[in-house]
């Protein structure tokens, strides 16, 4: 509570407005809200803290963080499907190579406005009426393929050779 005092004197506020306003706790209204909050918070924290660590050493939380993050992603992507037969993945590997080839012909400034226009002409999935826009996903509420090639793009470039999934490019 201190701490947050001599924050909120630096701001020139008090301190129910500092903890309201700059520090996102809306529903305190008094400084012996904020203490209750604050002790219910450092209950939790701690009873967190004992199960967690009874039941799992640092190396192994750490391990499985290694293991198992991943970046949330937002990008745009055009799905070519194809069928079982040869035909049909030969067929959807050159329209897409012909995408990319749309693709790099074009403006960086209208790179955006390009990639949607082709989106929603030639994506076989339900993104094609939002360009091909697909927001906040993580590894694992996409297949591994696409997961990976959308990883590791730069922002604002596309892929420049067709990703093959299950689904198709």
């Amino acid at each position: 509570i201190e701490y947050l005092k001599s924050s909120a004197a630096q701001y020139n506020v008090d301190l129910v407005y500092f903890v309201k306003y700059y520090a996102g706790l809306a529903n305190i209204n008094s400084e012996e809200e904020l203490k209750n909050y604050l002790t219910s918070q450092y209950k939790i924290n701690k009873a967190v803290e004992k199960q967690v660590g009874t039941r799992f050493t640092a190396e192994e939380i750490e391990k499985y963080y290694t293991e198992n993050y991943s970046e949330i992603l937002t990008v745009r992507h055009i799905l070519i499907e194809f069928d079982e037969d040869e035909d049909t993945y030969d067929e959807a590997y050159n329209t897409a190579l012909n995408l990319i080839g749309k693709l790099n012909e074009t403006d960086s400034k209208d790179l955006t406005e390009k990639f949607e226009s082709l989106a929603f002409e030639y994506s076989a999935d339900g993104s094609y009426n939002t360009g091909g826009l697909i927001e906040d996903f993580v590894a694992g509420d996409v297949v591994s393929e696409f997961y990976q090639a959308s990883s590791e793009l730069e922002v604002n470039a596309y892929t420049k050779v067709p990703v093959k999934t299950q689904f198709g490019y």
